[in-house]
C-alpha cells in the first residue's frame, strides 16, 4: 500500500515538473455566408511564453486579439469576405508553441463543380511516363464529363489522352491512368494540363514534369579570389538526368598555353536525380595575378562536362605594408604635436 501511495505522489510530482499544454475548445466548425463575422474564443494551457501564428487557406481573414501569452484566453476574429472559391473544408489553425487550435469554414460546392488532381512524374527520355488522373463530381447534380489530357513540350501539342464521356453521380470520384511513351522526345520540361467542359464551363489543371537525360550542367563557380595564397573555390553543378549519379567530381586546370599554375581536383559527391551540389576544391593563387583563364572539367561515372571560364586574381594587400604606412602616420603624428608644444 505505502509502495502505491509513493508511486501516486512520484506521478503526482512529475506531473507537476513536466507541466501539461492543451486548448479548450479544440475546434470550432462554421459554414460560411457572406461577410460573415464572429469571435471563436480559445483557452490555452502552455508551459511558457508562446508567440501566436495563424495558418492555413483563410488565415488572411483571422485577427487575433494579441501576439504573444503565457496562456489564458485568444479571441479570434474572422471576418470573410462576400465570396470565396476555396470550395470543401477549409482549415484555419491557431498555434502556441505545440499547441494547435482548428476554425473549420465550410464552403459550399456549386450545383455543378468538377474537381481535378493530375500528378505526372519526372523520368528519362526514352522512358514511359505514368499520368495519373483523378476526377471528382462535387455539387448537388449528376454531370457527364469526358476529360481530356494533353502534353505539351514548350507550345509544342505532343500528345493528346481522351476519356469517353462518363456520368458521374453526385461525390463520384474516377481515376485514370495513361502511359506517355518518350521515346521520340528529346530531354527537358513539359507539362500535362486535364481539360473537362462541363455545360460550358470549362476546368482544368496543370503539372509539369521533367524528362531527363545522362548529363551533367555547371552552374557556377567562384569568380573572384585573393591572390598570394591557398583559397577555396566551388563549382556549383547540376544533374540532369533522373536517376543517382555516384561519382561527381571536378578537375580544374589551366587554359593550353596558360602558366603559373598546376590545377587541382574538387571533392567527390554524389548526385540524386536533378540535385544540385557544390564541389570544393582549393586553389593556390601564389604565382596568379588579374584575369586567368580556367577550364573546368567535370567527371561523372565516365563522362566529362568542360567549361573555359575566367576567374579575377585579387592582389593581396601587404600587411607589413599596411603596418609601415601606420608607422610613418605615427611618427610624423608624434614629430607635428612635438613642434606646435614646443611653440606653444
Amino acid at each position: 500500500m505505502k509502495r502505491i501511495e509513493c508511486l501516486l505522489v512520484l506521478v503526482f510530482m512529475m506531473g507537476s515538473v513536466l507541466g501539461i499544454e492543451g486548448v479548450s475548445p479544440g475546434s470550432y466548425e462554421v459554414d460560411f455566408e457572406v461577410g460573415l463575422e464572429r469571435d471563436f474564443v480559445f483557452d490555452f494551457v502552455l508551459n511558457g511564453e508562446e508567440d501566436l501564428r495563424v495558418l492555413g487557406e483563410l488565415s488572411e481573414y483571422v485577427v487575433l486579439n494579441q501576439e504573444s501569452f503565457f496562456g489564458g484566453e485568444v479571441v479570434a476574429s474572422l471576418k470573410l469576405p462576400e465570396s470565396l472559391e476555396d470550395y470543401g473544408v477549409n482549415n484555419i489553425w491557431i498555434l502556441a508553441g505545440d499547441v494547435a487550435a482548428i476554425i473549420k469554414v465550410n464552403i459550399p460546392y456549386p450545383e455543378k463543380y468538377v474537381g481535378l488532381n493530375l500528378a505526372v512524374p519526372d523520368a528519362n527520355a526514352g522512358e514511359e511516363v505514368s499520368i495519373n488522373l483523378e476526377v471528382s463530381a462535387f455539387g448537388d447534380e449528376k454531370m457527364l464529363l469526358s476529360p481530356v489530357v494533353e502534353v505539351y513540350f514548350g507550345e509544342e501539342l505532343v500528345d493528346v489522352f481522351e476519356v469517353e464521356e462518363t456520368l458521374f453521380e453526385v461525390s463520384e470520384v474516377k481515376k485514370y491512368d495513361f502511359l506517355f511513351d518518350s521515346v521520340n522526345y528529346s530531354s527537358g520540361e513539359y507539362f500535362a494540363i486535364v481539360r473537362v467542359d462541363n455545360d460550358g464551363g470549362m476546368f482544368e489543371v496543370k503539372d509539369f514534369f521533367r524528362l531527363g537525360e545522362f548529363d551533367i550542367e555547371i552552374l557556377n563557380y567562384t569568380r573572384e579570389v585573393e591572390g598570394g595564397d591557398i583559397e577555396r573555390f566551388e563549382i556549383e553543378v547540376g544533374s540532369l538526368d533522373n536517376e543517382r549519379m555516384k561519382k561527381v567530381y571536378a578537375e580544374v586546370r589551366a587554359v593550353v598555353g596558360g602558366s603559373g599554375f598546376a590545377g587541382f581536383d574538387s571533392s567527390v559527391v554524389s548526385l540524386f536525380g536533378w540535385e544540385k551540389k557544390a564541389l570544393v576544391g582549393y586553389i593556390d593563387t601564389r604565382e596568379l595575378e588579374g584575369d586567368v583563364s580556367l577550364v573546368i572539367n567535370v567527371h561523372y561515372d565516365g563522362k566529362v562536362e568542360s567549361k573555359i571560364v575566367s576567374i579575377h586574381v585579387e592582389e593581396k594587400s601587404s600587411f607589413i605594408f599596411l603596418i609601415v604606412i601606420g608607422l610613418i602616420f605615427v611618427v610624423v603624428g608624434f614629430f607635428v604635436w612635438l613642434f606646435f608644444g614646443k611653440s606653444k
